[in-house]
């Protein structure tokens, strides 16, 4: 049982991405791509992925902690990461996974935990809006809008 229940998360994120990627005819992919592209291409992705889930992880325990003691980078970060998969599928799927963890995890109410997600996608949608500003700032064309 205990098996199962360790192993219950691999198998269904495991599934849920063979379900996305069946479509994805990835022979026609690796064809487009040579040896140099890969080299680069791969340890870039790896980076981004790892650094993308470590601020997640650090904006999570910041945004919990200030309600539960709640300062472990892994569990969060196991959190996150457990979430994508449905997050790929639909992002509504993906934040209530984060939402019942965090319940389950660090033992928050529901309604806690799902204040505690709908702040970090306020900081999502403000990073969003805030780099939206800068690329219409920095477009440099004459058309009518925001230009320095």
């Amino acid at each position: 049982m205990k098996f199962f229940k360790w192993g219950a998360p691999f198998l269904v994120s495991a599934l849920l991405l063979a379900w996305i990627f069946a479509d994805i005819d990835f022979d026609r992919i690796l064809a487009k791509l040579d040896s140099q592209t890969l080299v680069t291409f791969i340890p870039a992705l790896v980076a981004f992925l790892g650094i993308s889930l470590l601020i997640e992880a650090i904006c999570l325990v910041d945004v919990v902690s200030h309600t539960h003691p709640f300062s472990n980078l892994v569990v969060a970060a196991r959190i996150k990461a457990a979430s994508y998969p449905l997050g790929i599928l639909n992002y509504a799927l993906g934040i209530g996974a984060v939402t019942l963890l965090l319940r389950r995890r660090v033992g928050m109410s529901l309604s806690e935990a799902a204040g505690a997600v709908f702040v970090i996608g306020l900081f999502d949608l403000g990073t969003l809006v805030g780099v939206i500003v800068l690329a219409a700032a920095l477009m440099g064309t004459n058309a009518p809008g925001l230009q320095i």
